[in-house]
């Protein structure tokens, strides 16, 4: 029978939750644990310039036609946050830290996973050694993931930022819930993309995970 509308038919294809995430900041406390932020944005970009030659044409790849270059500059990063803030000793060392350009080590790494977690029967104690992760498959490799109801499972991804510093601070506050909000501008000089395996219930830190 045909869509009622006239429609072309639908097909479900499956579906996948997001239900599991988490950020770790480089030098403090539980990773930053308690910062309250809310939302993330990340923006990574690189500028570049096309360059046309006065000269003659060229044949690339069966084309003919006026020759563009393409020059790359130094890339950058941008990263927005909003936080609520609340009384936790995170919150001094977190200013401090990433508010300096002369910290050595002021890096983010943020972790997610896609998939059907529900009936997830690992726990959050199941936290690796740092210095010693599980071992590591493809992206979107198959096979048994260790959760319950089965099905494809991706490993974890995890995005990380070097090289993150303050650029400004704002603040906002409404008078019905006194709640202080913080929307948090930041800049990083590099993004790099990790996974990590699937069966793994919460990862850690990004140390010997594989680059993609």
């Amino acid at each position: 029978m045909a869509d009622l509308f006239g429609r072309t038919e639908q097909v479900y294809a499956g579906g996948l939750t997001s239900d599991a995430s988490y950020m770790f900041w480089d030098g403090l406390p539980n990773g930053g644990l308690g910062l309250l932020i809310t939302q993330m944005a990340i923006q990574y970009q690189q500028p570049v310039r096309r360059i046309f030659e006065i000269g003659p044409w060229t044949s690339v790849g069966g084309a003919v036609g006026q020759p563009v270059y393409y020059v790359a500059g130094r890339p950058e990063g941008t990263l927005q946050l909003s936080r609520i803030a609340g009384p936790i000793a995170a919150l001094g060392g977190f200013y401090k830290r990433y508010g300096s350009v002369c910290s050595f080590l002021n890096n983010l790494f943020f972790v997610s996973s896609t998939g059907c977690l529900s009936g997830n029967t690992n726990t959050l104690q199941t936290l690796p050694s740092i210095n010693n992760p599980p071992a590591v498959p493809p992206i979107g490799s198959t096979g048994s993931t260790g959760r319950v109801g089965g099905g494809r499972q991706d490993p974890w991804l995890g995005w990380w930022m070097g090289g993150v510093v303050i650029t400004s601070v704002g603040l906002s506050a409404q008078a019905q819930d006194m709640m202080v909000a913080e929307n948090v501008q930041l800049m990083f000089v590099a993004l790099k993309l990790y996974t990590a395996d699937a069966n793994l219930a919460f990862p850690g830190q990004p140390q010997n995970w594989v680059p993609v």
